[in-house]
């Protein structure tokens, strides 16, 4: 039973990603989402005061050729919060502003699926099935969903240079 609801639930996510709606537990910051009535689906709607920070924080990786970590220092110390309202911003909040292609006009769905870990860690709950670990599908797999753009592409496509540019520079690379 509990299969055959599993498959079904996936197979109706599916379905729905294909026909253009956006499926996901939160929607990423910068945006809101906004129920459906009997008519229409729901969507995501841009949150304009999330939206200029997003802008902001683009504008500071591209412009000024910031790495997260000085990004995270003027964020930390500036009058800005994250959705929790709790400071301090996580780098990897930071990171996935900054490397989501959903900024750019384009969600995905479908990019990921879940196998049992390679070192798996000791199982606290009866009910884990040893499926942990998130890989990335082949871009083929995966499904576009349109939703308004915080961002231009040519925006975005530079500020995924700069970040290999800080990737390589890094002090782990040393």
């Amino acid at each position: 039973e509990r299969a055959l609801l599993s498959e079904r639930f996936r197979r109706g996510k599916l379905q729905k990603a294909r026909a253009g709606q956006f499926i996901g537990v939160r929607p990423s910051y910068g945006y809101h989402y906004v129920n459906g009535d009997a008519n229409s689906a729901g969507r995501l709607v841009i949150n304009d005061a999330e939206a200029d920070v997003v802008r902001m924080l683009y504008g500071w990786l591209i412009d000024e050729s910031m790495t997260i970590r000085q990004i995270l220092r003027r964020l930390n110390f500036g009058p800005w919060f994250p959705r929790s309202g709790r400071r301090p911003w996580s780098s990897s909040v930071v990171h996935h502003i900054l490397a989501d292609p959903i900024y750019a006009g384009t969600a995905y769905s479908n990019r990921y699926e879940y196998v049992a870990a390679k070192k798996p860690r000791p199982v606290r709950k009866p009910s884990y099935s040893g499926k942990g670990c998130r890989k990335l599908r082949p871009r083929e797999q995966w499904i576009a969903i349109p939703v308004p753009a915080i961002i231009d592409q040519a925006s975005w496509d530079r500020a995924q240079a700069q970040l290999a540019r800080n990737a390589v520079l890094s002090f782990r690379n040393n």
